[in-house]
């Protein structure tokens, strides 16, 4: 088959889909403008018990052995009960209902059953005639998740109760008033309610951390009981990662999970950071997905404010049930949802945060541009200069055009400025030769920070709903660049009818940027960072850079050609860099983004143990962009622009299946998904520049533009299942399957299976009531993963190419495929233990972990001598095992003061176990030219080895070849002229960290919050280009410095000046001669060796601070409608504690394994109110 990409004319993708895709949501809105949980359980009461023996005692005790044979939830007022004796009671084949009657015969109770608790209350004639007397108060019992079915009401000092229904609903007649309300129901924290007159009472219940039994959300969006899962998870409340107004989902995560590492995350851009967890687990390295309200999407367009919850699932028996996506781990969050039965709550965010420069390198203010140590000096030629520039002729001038710093002291000696050569009022003087010793931080501005939110929810008894619109908008730092976006979210749920629920989750994002940081090397001219620490001179005044046009409309520069060219009017040409105003006024990148995504569904109650859910889940942007090159700057003026439209649909049935017979559980799930996404795109460039200068329009191309398409289409098929079993809340067994169908792969083997089992044990429940020992968990998981190639891998077609003059022209398909490729292949096993200690004061969680990744769909690059250039096929081994520990303490809670810890860290080591038959490595990256460094995969080696050119190092032998001892053992050899002698292809040491982690702490006393967190990396390699040249260049302090004789050593060696290298020569004899600086550094060293310039990877950084007022409610605010009321001052980024390589934010390294002009770390400072009403 032959597929040939067609040129085609650029479709106005924008308004041809924003439309479309409005029309679509707005036509199913009115279907699902509710939506609803299922979650009700089945009677208990009626469910026959085979065998069951009651000792002598009282109904107390009683009670509580059924409770704990039978495995259900009670509620009781033991009071009630403890005073009954009961003598021993025999039952078999008989109902809980039937059991219970007779048990509590004497008591006069009354027995029924709430949401699956069992509730126990006193009869008629329990307490007398007047407990059906007084006054009667209702209300709803809820928490942060909606109403709570099951919560007991107790009028206190009584037996006289009540239990909320499945919509928190509760009523009690009182015996008397004034009384006090007692609302508990199992983890979460009891409350007492003064109750003054009959009326309305709700009741917002809050978590207990004494309690067990934590629910969390799982793959696929299951709710599941912590103590039951037999992998490791970690939860995070929405707070944490919004309490100090991060925008980047990542960077607010960074340090609160074990095992996980942030790379790629610089501060002051609006790009998002990376991550990874557990290491690196095949040979691209693998990240997790992320996964909103059960929809899998990109994190950039996530609104923080609106999260209500993280779940983090790492090992592959956690993610199993998503396939293929989620081998490297996923990330799940939950969105904010309405309460049902709650008045509308209105809820009002607003923040102004201010971003300044915080790290970047030091630099040397002793010495200029410039190549020697001495001035240019103006020659007057009157055959290419102005006559009245014959004044200036012996005029002293700066190396303008130099992109080093290797020249004259900058002692105030008059020289001509780069500025003296413009027009106007500067032209022709002579100024001082000085530093400025603050010119790239006079750069950069103060970055403001705007964040605005407003959040409508509510609920009435068989709908809930939440509506919200969040704006932000970012001032970088850099002049010029900045972005807004908008989000609307909205997510509700309707109870159609008793069986039938609605529901739907709806996102909204719009997102404009403009002049977004360039960063990277000299082959981009608009890196601004690159031209600062590298040919920037420390002699340029800012100040003087601004205003960066002539009045005739060209544009200044610092680095001009000078006047001793050729001719005077190339004088004031850029050499080889631009103004940095004008590359962010002119010669910048622009983007637009509007998305769209979320569910809509419902959910039907077939039978009381069976419900069928079914859904879409839909994902759709457009995106626009542009980028341009001015007209008179170094580079070609140039104009780009583009539109993409990637779309992703899924289809979802599942059934889930619960059920209780006696000691066993049963939580069974069947579903099947079609995944289908689609992409297209529309690019084109003008060629050899720009017709008319700074027309940006494709039809001003110079030249023929080019232009091209590209359509990308992909189907994946699922069914999957899972069988969750658990027996006495002591032992628990999950089973899961999934099968994909992917459409990328050969027919012959386009599918792959998915299983997984893990298993918990709570010994505690087989050990005596202990205040250490609270709670107690082995876990253990395995599972098998798989995934496919890249859209269109597999196939061999022609691509359409630039016409050949004016014929057209195709290339001839270079890439070989393996007839035999199939599924790759990820194999993981995990154990852990989970431990509450002290009342739940401690809790500790280690898990131990091993991954095997085994045929890797990977392209390789082969000899072009058989008429191909790559070849895919499936190869490798990687294997990844590490340990994970996260721990949590509460030292300090009493009614004034609570104090919350946590701990986190995680060790991995990723090894190349194998490659195929005859390759001991894999170029993951590397440069070509220059200094020669690769990132490699070697077969026996760590993930990820730095490669490259070494020193030779000394080892004296004896005449056998044996090594003996000797002064000069161990130090680099140089040749006669000092210069280093190298070894190429040295292992550099791995860029994976040894550990990872994070601490933080909140602190509560009375109505003020506090709150801070650190994150830390210890080892790993990374390769620093800055340090490089700014050695290179001269720019770095360190290269200048006195030599052993005492003289500067930037003096010419015959003026005793010079670098004596440390170093011997072949035979061991100590180098004694000295080398002109400039050629140490920027001869010797630069490009030429690596080691100067691989550095550790640590760090220790604050990543945030916190300090919060919440406002006592006096009477004229209730009055006024508030609810809650909250100030904050907040820091992001405020202190980077300890980084090897100073100058350089290492948290925030642009690459994983390298940085060169990395645009630079920053610290924020804001203030945010938070109102609810």
């Amino acid at each position: 088959m032959i597929l040939i990409s067609k040129i085609r004319k650029r479709i106005p993708i924008c308004q041809l889909f924003k439309a479309k895709v409005v029309r679509l949501f707005l036509y199913l809105l009115p279907f699902v403008v509710s939506l609803p949980a299922l979650g009700q359980t089945s009677p208990q009461l009626d469910k026959k018990i085979p065998g069951i023996t009651i000792n002598a005692g009282n109904a107390l005790d009683a009670v509580k052995e059924i409770e704990k044979l039978t495995g259900l939830n009670f509620a009781y007022n033991a009071n009630q009960l403890k005073n009954f004796a009961i003598s021993r009671q025999v039952y078999e084949n008989k109902t809980l209902r039937e059991v219970l009657n007779g048990v509590l015969k004497n008591t006069r109770s009354v027995i029924n059953e709430q949401s699956g608790v069992i509730v126990i209350l006193p009869g008629a004639g329990n307490d007398g005639p007047s407990s059906r007397q007084g006054k009667k108060t209702t209300g709803i019992v809820s928490d942060k998740s909606g109403p709570l079915p099951g919560v007991t009401v107790l009028e206190k000092g009584t037996t006289n109760g009540a239990i909320s229904d499945e919509n928190g609903r509760y009523a009690i007649k009182l015996k008397s008033l004034p009384a006090i309300l007692v609302f508990s129901i199992t983890g979460l924290k009891k409350q007492e309610q003064a109750v003054e007159d009959e009326g309305t009472l709700n009741v917002t219940m809050e978590g207990d951390l004494q309690k067990l039994g934590e629910v969390v959300v799982t793959a696929l969006g299951i709710k599941r009981e912590e103590r039951s899962l037999g992998y490791a998870i970690q939860k995070i409340g929405g707070e944490q990662v919004d309490n100090s107004k991060f925008t980047d989902l990542k960077t607010a995560l960074a340090g609160k999970i074990a095992g996980a590492q942030l790379v790629g995350a610089p501060s002051s851009t609006f790009r998002d950071a990376g991550l990874r967890l557990r290491g690196a687990n095949s040979l691209s390295g693998g990240s997790p997905i992320y996964v909103l309200d059960g929809t899998i999407i990109s994190h950039t367009d996530i609104n923080l404010d609106n999260i209500e919850s993280i779940s983090v699932l790492k090992g592959a028996a956690a993610t199993a049930l998503y396939g293929i996506r989620a081998a490297a781990g996923a990330v799940l969050l939950t969105s904010k949802t309405g309460q049902r039965n709650q008045k509308m709550r209105v809820e009002v965010n607003s923040g102004t945060a201010f971003e300044r420069l915080s790290v970047i390198p030091a630099y040397q203010n002793i010495y200029g541009a410039g190549d020697n140590m001495n001035f240019d000096v103006f020659h007057f030629d009157p055959n290419k200069h102005p006559a009245d520039w014959k004044n200036f002729d012996g005029q002293k001038m700066v190396q303008y055009y130099m992109d080093q710093s290797w020249g004259p002291k900058m002692d105030g000696t008059m020289v001509r400025e780069w500025f003296s050569w413009y027009p106007g009022e500067d032209f022709g003087k002579q100024t001082p030769f000085v530093s400025h010793p603050n010119n790239v931080r006079d750069f950069f501005r103060t970055g403001i920070n705007l964040n605005n939110s407003v959040a409508f929810s509510g609920g009435s008894e068989k709908a809930s709903y939440r509506l919200s619109y969040a704006n932000q908008y970012r001032d970088l730092i850099y002049p010029n660049a900045n972005r807004k976006r908008n989000f609307i979210d909205f997510a509700g749920n309707f109870d159609v009818t008793d069986k039938f629920t609605v529901f739907a989750d709806i996102n909204v994002v719009s997102t404009k940027q403009i002049a977004e940081p360039f960063d990277g090397g000299n082959s981009n001219q608009r890196s601004i960072m690159a031209q600062f620490n590298q040919e920037f001179q420390r002699s340029v005044d800012m100040k003087r850079l601004w205003p960066y046009k002539t009045p005739d409309g060209t544009y200044r520069t610092w680095n001009i050609v000078g006047p001793n060219g050729n001719d005077s009017a190339s004088a004031l040409r850029p050499r080889k860099r631009d103004n940095p105003y004008s590359v962010y006024y002119e010669s910048y990148r622009r983007y637009s983004n509007f998305r769209i995504f979320g569910n809509t569904g419902f959910n039907y109650k077939i039978l009381p143990n069976l419900k069928l859910q079914s859904l879409i889940r839909a994902d759709i942007m457009v995106d626009d962009y542009d980028d341009r090159v001015a007209s008179g700057t170094v580079k070609q003026d140039m104009y780009k622009s583009g539109s993409s439209l990637p779309r992703e649909f899924n289809y979802e049935m599942t059934l889930n299946y619960n059920k209780q017979i006696h000691d066993l559980s049963i939580d069974a799930l069947a579903g099947g998904n079609i995944r289908h996404f689609k992409f297209t795109r529309n690019e084109a460039n003008t060629v050899g520049g720009l017709s008319i200068p700074n027309l940006y329009a494709i039809t001003a191309s110079n030249q023929r533009p080019n232009a091209f398409n590209d359509y990308q289409e992909q189907e994946v098929r699922s069914v999957y299942g899972k069988v969750s079993l658990g027996y006495k809340r002591l032992l628990y067994v999950d089973l899961t399957g999934r099968n994909d169908w992917s459409s990328t792969l050969p027919v012959a083997k386009n599918y792959y299976f998915y299983p997984s089992v893990s298993t918990s044990f709570i010994f505690t429940e087989l050990l005596p009531h202990s205040n250490w020992l609270s709670f107690g968990k082995v876990r253990l998981g395995v599972a098998q993963a798989g995934s496919d190639a890249g859209i269109y891998a597999i196939n061999t077609g022609y691509n359409l190419q630039n016409p050949y003059g004016s014929s057209p022209a195709i290339n001839v398909p270079d890439k070989l495929v393996d007839p035999r490729l199939s599924p790759s292949l990820s194999t993981s096993i995990e154990g852990g233990l989970a431990l509450k200690l002290l009342n739940n004061r401690i809790g500790v969680d280690v898990s131990i972990y091993k991954n095997k990744n085994t045929k890797q769909v990977t392209e390789l690059q082969i000899s072009e001598t058989n008429g191909y250039s790559s070849y895919l096929t499936n190869l490798g081994e990687i294997q990844s095992k590490g340990v994970d520990i996260a721990i949590t303490a509460t030292p300090i809670r009493n009614k004034v003061i609570t104090w919350d810890v946590y701990v986190n860290a995680g060790t991995n080591k990723s090894k190349v176990i194998d490659l195929a038959a005859n390759m001991d490595n894999y170029l993951a990256a590397g440069r070509e030219n220059g200094l020669r460094l690769e990132l490699d995969h070697r077969k026996g080696a760590e993930w990820g080895l730095l490669v490259g050119p070494t020193f030779q190092y000394y080892q004296a032998k004896d005449a056998n070849g044996k090594p003996i001892a000797s002064a000069s053992n161990g130090k680099p050899i140089v040749n006669t002229n000092g210069a280093y002698l190298t070894n190429e292809n040295q292992p550099l040491g791995s860029i994976l960290p040894k550990f990872t982690g994070g601490l933080g702490s909140t602190i509560v006393y009375k109505n003020f919050d506090f709150s801070f967190a650190i994150d830390y990396q210890v080892g790993g390699k990374f390769l620093s280009l800055t340090k490089m040249f700014l050695l290179g260049t001269g720019l770095d302090p360190s290269t200048v410095g006195t030599n052993d004789k005492g003289n500067d050593w930037r003096l010419p060696v015959a003026q005793g000046g010079g670098i004596k290298p440390d170093g011997v020569l072949a035979d061991g004899t100590p180098f004694t001669g000295y080398v002109e600086a400039r050629t140490y550094y920027w001869t010797y060293l630069f490009n030429k060796v690596a080691p100067p310039f691989i550095f550790d990877a640590s760090y220790v950084k604050l990543r945030e601070l916190r300090l919060g007022y919440t406002f006592a409610m006096k009477p004229w605010y209730k009055r006024a409608g508030f609810t809650s009321l909250n100030v904050a001052l907040y820091a992001q980024n405020p202190w980077l504690i300890y980084t090897a390589l100073k100058g350089i934010d290492t948290s925030e390294l642009e690459s994983f394994w390298e940085e060169r002009g990395q645009v630079p770390a920053t610290r924020t400072i804001g203030f945010n109110l938070k109102l609810v009403l």
